[in-house]
Formats: C-alpha cells, structure tokens, sequence
C-alpha cells in the first residue's frame, strides 16, 4: 500500500483523502515514470463524493494534485445532495483503461441518476480524458430501474468481447417483482459492443452471487491466457469475516456468459 499523500494546506480542508476504490496507480505510457492514483474522496461540509488524484515517481511518496476535485456529479444527469433521500451524493470507485477505440482514457464511476425511485437509481457514469489530468465528464452507460447503487466498476476485454463488472447488494422492488429475476448479493456484469456503451445487463444467473453476500467486490485479473477471480470474503453464516479468496479460473461459455464456483473460492 502507497504511503501518506502530501496535501496543500490550502486545500486541506475543503477536500480529505478518502478511502481508495481499488482503481489502483495507473501509469501513463506518454508519461514516462509518473503514476496516477485515482481515489474517492469527500468534502467536510457535505457529504458528497469526488473523484481525486494524486501522483508518484516511486509508487511511495504521492502528492495530491491541486486541481483537486477531477470531477464531480454533473446535476444535468446524476444526483445532487438536495434530490437524495439521505443527503449524501454516490460518484465514487473511478476505474481508469486506456481506450480501446483510440487514444486517450476512459473512467468508470458508481453513481446514481438524477430522477426516478431512490432504489432504482444505480447507474455507471463515464468520463473522457487525453492526459489523465483534464476530464470531461458523460452522462450514464448503463439504464437505471434494477439496482440502488452498481460498486465498484470493471472493464474487462477478453476474445473480442466487452464486459463491465459491478457488484450490488441492493435489487430495486421493481426487479424483485420480475418473476424471472433472482434475488442475489454479489458480483455481475454488463455486456457492449464497445467500452463506452451503451452497456446492458447480463441475464441471470449472476457471475458470482449468493443470497447472503458471502463473496463482494470481485476481481478479474489476467494470468497467463487465464481469466482469474477473486473477491473480498465479506461474511460467512451471516457472520463478518474480512477475507480475501483464492482465485479461481471463471468459465466463459460459448455465448460468452460468465460464471465462477462458489465453492472453489
């Protein structure tokens, strides 16, 4: 894990380090040597969350960058403080790839949209960037009704296919009154025909899921031609236990459909 993050002192009251979402250093190829910590992060005056940066030389002294929030929920398409039911504003878990289509970067973020049943506002938001300093910020790529909140985003690129991973624990009561879903906890994904969307949900059953939420947060990680799993142990008998499983090779079928043992993790 990286060390402190320097911070201005003019900043550091208006904007605090948050709890990194696991988009990890990215490094540039254009710049050499520079790497970019892409976090989540939140005011002390409200409860709304931005997404930061903060670079290295060395993977152990960061420096908070002083344009400091990257972005922000746009209210022309997601949730503001004064339309949430809590106060509180989900933009949080950037995921960063170079894009596929061209040059320059794509990031992923959990947010919510801006109308609509509070339970069914979960969607994925996209931003675009040449330098991975300046972004400019997309509506949503994925349609809300089935979810609450779609965490922790993941773009995977495997056979020519294009899949976006997201775990949830929160079905809206529109979903769960659709006969033909299934109620579940865990980890799932979206499938397009390119990384920025327009993404749709995969069908039932889910990647990697249970009804008690034993398995969160999951992981792809590519290893030598294999598609590898893992994910955070969340609980096991409704009982809390913080683990890390062991990866296990994902099955990908004819049609491209995802799945992972649960029992081998």
């Amino acid at each position: 894990m990286p060390g402190p993050i320097s911070a201005s002192p003019c900043r550091r009251h208006l904007f605090r380090v948050g709890t990194t979402r696991r988009s990890g250093p990215v490094r540039s190829s254009s710049t050499r040597g520079v790497y970019y910590w892409f976090y989540t992060a939140l005011t002390h005056r409200e409860a709304a969350q931005r997404i930061g940066l903060a670079t290295s030389t060395d993977l152990i002294r960061w420096t908070r960058h002083l344009g400091n929030p990257l972005l922000e929920a746009n209210p022309q398409w997601y949730e503001s403080a004064d339309k949430s039911a809590d106060g509180h504003v989900a933009f949080r878990d950037p995921w960063v790839i170079p894009d596929p289509a061209g040059s320059g970067w794509l990031m992923y973020i959990t947010a919510r949209a801006k109308d609509g049943p509070m339970d069914e506002r979960g969607v994925i938001g996209l931003a675009r960037s040449d330098d991975l300093i300046r972004w400019t910020l997309d509506g949503p790529i994925t349609a809300p009704g089935d979810f609450a909140e779609l965490e922790v985003p993941q773009y995977l690129l495997t056979d020519g296919r294009h899949y976006l991973l997201f775990c949830t624990g929160k079905p809206s009561r529109r979903r769960l009154a659709d006969p033909s879903a299934t109620p579940w906890i865990g980890t799932h994904y979206l499938t397009s025909d390119r990384a920025e969307g327009p993404w749709t949900l995969a069908p039932d059953p889910p990647m990697a899921a249970d009804t008690e939420g034993q398995w969160y947060a999951g992981r792809v990680v590519k290893d030598d031609g294999r598609l590898l799993f893992l994910a955070w142990r969340r609980s096991r008998d409704n009982r809390f236990v913080g683990g890390l499983s062991a990866p296990v090779e994902i099955d990908v079928d004819e049609h491209g459909q995802l799945s992972v043992g649960l029992d081998d993790l």
